[in-house]
């Protein structure tokens, strides 16, 4: 994935090239769009063993976030490079379907609106990602704004993302992370039409929070306490 496509405002409209050449398992079986099956951890079970998120939280205004990405493993998620300590230090990157089901009881994927409520309160989406972001961990060359000041605890990492569940790319220059809230742009693949999530970008490059929407890409997840 291109990182100026994340300078680019409509970065929504823009996102349609992502399905250019795309191969099998769109909004089916890889769980990339609507479709797509889901299989938990082992310990996400109904009786003895219920999947519980014991990780870092934080207060920001009214809401209490994880102060971490989500680190759980499910069908289509994948760590960075499919490194053991990519995942311990960034958390897993997930297909859409997966990060819809992915928060543990008691905490939910967030929506569009819930993430512009947390947006707000760091001062609004121009302003937001140097406030979120973390104070280390981003690329500073350039003349960019590179890390951010970490003002609330949310510890914004730059994760990076994969691309067709095959490609990882730009760990160290962004981070993105999955809304629960559909897209309203519309992909096609095989004469069948899916949609996918919102997501937001942080990238070094800006101090604001851009939006997307990206049919084949894996993202990370920050979940909101119901």
């Amino acid at each position: 994935m291109n990182k100026s496509i994340f300078n680019v405002v409509g970065v929504v409209a823009v996102s349609v090239v992502f399905c250019i050449g795309c191969g099998d398992g769109l909004g089916g079986g890889k769980g990339y769009g609507d479709g797509g099956d889901f299989l938990a951890d082992p310990n996400d079970g109904n009786g003895d063993n219920p999947y519980t998120y014991s990780g870092r939280t934080v207060k920001i205004g009214n809401q209490t976030w994880m102060a971490e990405n989500l680190d759980r493993a499910t069908t289509n998620s994948k760590c960075y490079e499919n490194s053991a300590d990519s995942c311990a230090k960034y958390g897993r990157l997930y297909t859409w379907t997966d990060a819809k089901k992915s928060c543990p009881s008691g905490w939910h994927l967030p929506t569009i609106a819930e993430w512009t409520t947390l947006l707000d309160y760091a001062g609004g989406r121009d302003k937001a990602g140097t406030k979120l972001k973390s104070t280390s961990g981003w690329y500073e060359g350039g003349g960019f704004y590179g890390n951010g000041t970490d003002d609330y605890g949310f510890t914004a990492l730059p994760s990076g993302n994969c691309d067709d569940g095959v490609n990882f790319n730009n760990i160290g220059n962004d981070g993105n992370w999955w809304s629960a809230t559909k897209s309203d742009v519309k992909y096609r693949y095989d004469d069948a039409e899916f949609t996918v999530g919102n997501g937001l970008n942080m990238n070094y490059r800006n101090e604001s929070v851009l939006s997307f929407s990206c049919p084949r890409c894996l993202y990370s997840v920050r979940c909101v306490q119901d």
